[in-house]
């Protein structure tokens, strides 16, 4: 999922008959207007070059070269998103010219709209239904110019401040048990859409002897950063009770948030204590002093570290996510989305041991900027100069 150092991925593109379906607003239903679509099952920066746009438009009797591509949109998650075209300011797609777009798998950012607000969205790195999006290339018959680009940065000498650390994702979801959510009684489950309804772990916890257990999270963690100024990283879980608690202490479930780096003694992160059925995320943080290489979390449940007096607890886990200050040593990676703390004064990008293959650019999505980059291909550094913003994902 990480790749706004731009490598690229092909794509295939067909014609696509709009019907009116609800809130899809951002569509043209003029009789005039043309959409083409392509599948997206993984994120990353999507390259359409001149021969696959031109053979997709030969195909339904349209022309490439009757095509402003300053016009060109691209739509998808009900938005035009920002885009780069090589080349379109002369106002013609030419052979070597190409679409470039940063585009995203189907998660849970649809199935949002159905739950009563984002916080009780159960799990929303995963769709309820489909991991495949939708994108979709139109343009404006006109020749009315998109806004929709991605502005252009030139990088020529370092700024004398570097960047020390960058945040870093990592998530495990789970996706194994449908869960049902809140019981009504009787086994009957609340009908609409609530925190703790939708994919999760299975049942683990104890009651009577039985006593399943979720494995634990194991992060690969490199290039942790703990010197000067490292911010800690932050640890959230998704819980859900899963049966009535017979607890007389006001809470029915007891989760355990353990912490082990590889090699290292466990230690308590959190103790997680909440009524029957409910659906909470729990926050916590590390030390990245205390991080190495492997990072470990476990969601322990038993009767024999548990704060309740009852004989009975299950829960289940839609996800572990674990944020920490990462240096930037890629490892040889050929993909790599980020985090950027937010900076007041421009800061010199200086990442070491990136893929050998040839990157050009840095993505900015939030800021919608796109950095030229100095990469040396035979030691793998990055160079270039990020500019004053607020935090964004790069």
């Amino acid at each position: 999922m990480k790749n706004p150092i731009a490598s690229v991925i092909g794509v295939f593109m067909t014609l696509v008959s709009l019907a009116q379906p609800f809130a899809n607003d951002w569509i043209d239903y003029s009789p005039n207007k043309t959409y083409l679509k392509f599948k997206v099952a993984q994120n990353g920066i999507y390259k359409i070059e001149h021969a696959t746009l031109n053979f997709a438009l030969q195909s339904i009797g349209q022309n490439l070269a009757s095509i402003d591509p300053r016009s060109i949109q691209v739509f998808g998650r009900g938005e035009e998103q920002y885009i780069h075209i090589e080349g379109e300011n002369d106002g013609v797609f030419n052979t070597n010219d190409f679409i470039e777009v940063y585009a995203q798998k189907n998660d849970g950012w649809l199935d949002e709209s159905m739950y009563p607000s984002a916080s009780e969205h159960t799990n929303p790195f995963y769709s309820l239904y489909n991991d495949t999006a939708t994108y979709f290339i139109t343009w404006h018959t006109d020749a009315t110019q998109s806004p929709f680009r991605y502005e252009n940065v030139a990088y020529t000498t370092p700024v004398s401040t570097p960047i020390s650390y960058v945040l870093y994702d990592v998530v495990k979801f789970y996706t194994n048990t449908y869960q049902l959510g809140k019981d009504l009684g009787s086994g009957v489950s609340k009908v609409p859409y609530h925190g703790g309804k939708g994919w999760m772990s299975g049942n683990f916890g104890y009651n009577n002897g039985s006593t399943p257990n979720l494995s634990s999270a194991v992060f690969s963690t490199p290039s942790v950063f703990s010197g000067a100024g490292a911010p800690n990283a932050t640890v959230e879980v998704a819980l859900s009770g899963i049966n009535i608690g017979a607890s007389t202490t006001g809470s029915a479930h007891h989760v355990q948030v353990q912490f082990t780096p590889s090699g290292g003694s466990m230690s308590v992160l959190s103790d997680v204590l909440y009524p029957s059925f409910d659906y909470v995320r729990d926050a916590s943080t590390i030390n990245a002093s205390n991080m190495n290489s492997s990072t470990s979390i476990k969601l322990a449940c038993s009767e024999s570290i548990s704060l309740l007096t009852t004989t009975s607890d299950y829960s289940s886990c839609a996800y572990v996510a674990l944020t920490y200050p990462r240096s930037l040593n890629f490892n040889d990676d050929s993909e790599f989305k980020f985090t950027m703390p937010s900076n007041f004064s421009s800061l010199f990008f200086n990442a070491s041991n990136f893929t050998n293959n040839t990157t050009t650019h840095l993505i900015d999505l939030g800021d919608h900027k796109r950095y030229e980059v100095d990469h040396n291909s035979s030691n793998g550094s990055v160079r270039t100069n990020i500019q004053p913003g607020a935090e964004r994902e790069m």
